[in-house]
């Protein structure tokens, strides 16, 4: 990622910028929730071991499903991401080690939403504006969705059970937001 370094008045600075060598890959597959490979998700590997922090590498799937992807060994988070659809949540994140000149491998299956998140937004100490909300929610395993409403309006989200969903809605004009968490 980006490293920031403050420039005073006159004075030179020194930014060291370390560069990683690629020696390895992660290779894998993603699918829907019935097995089928799916075409329109790409996937993220975001490190998280020494050296590794802030660095997210994307590939997208291809069109048996299969994707590839060169980079430096080390501890990765990896999920696929997508076109949101009411109707599929995201695969489980996976916690992969690559070693070092090799490869490691990884399946990632889409899922099915089970029950709903339903609610009413609403915007407090005024009924001055109208107009769309977006509404998201996320769970801690990489689980994704999101809804749309009107102000007043009832919002219905497809998740998965048994876990932890954060949600978050969200209202702007041209010069004023709204966050509700």
């Amino acid at each position: 990622g980006p490293r920031y370094y403050p420039v005073p008045d006159s004075l030179p600075v020194v930014a060291n910028l370390p560069v990683m060598f690629k020696d390895s890959w992660l290779t894998g597959t993603v699918l829907l929730p019935n097995g089928s490979p799916i075409m329109t998700a790409s996937v993220v590997a975001e490190g998280f071991s020494p050296g590794l922090q802030n660095l997210k590498l994307l590939a997208q799937v291809g069109a048996d499903g299969t994707f590839s992807m060169s980079l430096p060994s080390g501890r990765y988070v990896v999920r696929a991401v997508g076109e949101s659809h009411p109707d599929l949540i995201n695969p489980v994140e996976k916690y992969v080690n690559i070693p070092p000149n090799g490869v490691a491998s990884v399946t990632l299956q889409y899922r099915r939403p089970d029950v709903t998140i339903t609610g009413q937004v609403t915007l407090s100490g005024t009924t001055a504006y109208t107009g769309p909300v977006s509404v998201w929610a996320w769970s801690n395993a990489g689980g994704y969705n999101k809804a749309r409403t009107e102000i007043g309006g009832t919002y219905v989200m497809h998740v998965i059970s048994n876990t932890l969903w954060h949600v978050v809605a969200v209202y702007e004009t041209g010069d004023q937001y709204w966050k509700a968490h």
